[in-house]
């Protein structure tokens, strides 16, 4: 596993959309949902982040995500289950992820273009 300083410096490193895009809520409510949906504690949701974003930031290689799953304490059916979620909803799915937070972006910003203050 890497220090925390090396993961900083490999963050960094990253194309401004990759950084994105693990900085994103979406990435988060995402594994939320792959963790309830398949019954994981607190505890595994965290592990199943840190997963996530290792790969994402190149330290873990995709091909190693079934046998990262497995070792957060599920039985070998809900580790390929589980990975099966992460490659598709996620691994596969970058360009959509980053499309949802450029479109939340745009739509943050013409909500504060059309607020008013209203004045006494």
């Amino acid at each position: 596993m890497s220090t925390q300083q090396q993961i900083r410096e490999i963050y960094k490193k990253l194309p401004q959309k990759m950084r994105e895009i693990i900085a994103s809520p979406e990435l988060g409510l995402l594994i939320e949902n792959i963790s309830k949906v398949n019954g994981l504690n607190e505890e595994q949701n965290g592990k199943l982040v840190q997963i996530v974003s290792e790969t994402l930031l190149g330290i873990s290689t995709k091909e190693s995500v079934y046998g990262n799953v497995k070792n957060i304490g599920v039985d070998e059916s809900s580790a390929k289950k589980i990975t099966n979620n992460i490659e598709f909803l996620i691994l596969n799915n970058l360009d959509r992820i980053y499309a949802k937070i450029i479109s939340d972006v745009e739509i943050e910003e013409k909500t504060s273009e059309n607020i008013t203050v209203a004045r006494p």
